[in-house]
């Protein structure tokens, strides 16, 4: 018996089966290898794949499948991007932010962030 759930609970993990979760709430950005957060962002799940998002001064709306997602944002000034992220087994998102350069290129900006929910 035991040998059948750990079998279940590895074929779940590798499948994706067991997947972590987005939930609504706040989080806290940090910076990649940093223990400061410096900004902060809150998330709104529509339904179990759609969320939308909002930070101090963008907005946006994402998707997300098993620990994978992004989301489409747009800052106040017009400016717009991409953040694609995964979720860890700590339900942190770790993100990496691209910005869209004269409707041409997306542009890597090299700013990775870890979020935490705040508890």
């Amino acid at each position: 018996m035991r040998i059948i759930f750990s079998t279940i609970a590895l074929l779940l993990y590798f499948t994706g089966a067991a997947q972590t979760s987005l939930a609504d709430g706040k989080y806290l950005l940090y910076m990649k290898h940093s223990s400061v957060a410096t900004n902060v962002m809150f998330i709104e799940m529509i339904d179990e794949t759609t969320f939308e998002i909002r930070g101090t001064n963008w907005k946006g709306n994402g998707k997300i499948k098993n620990n994978r997602g992004f989301y489409d944002f747009e800052f106040e000034n017009g400016d717009y991007g991409r953040t694609d992220f995964r979720i860890n087994k700590k339900d942190e998102l770790i993100g990496s932010v691209r910005f869209d350069k004269n409707n041409l290129i997306w542009v890597d900006m090299d700013w990775s962030y870890v979020a935490k929910k705040e508890k």
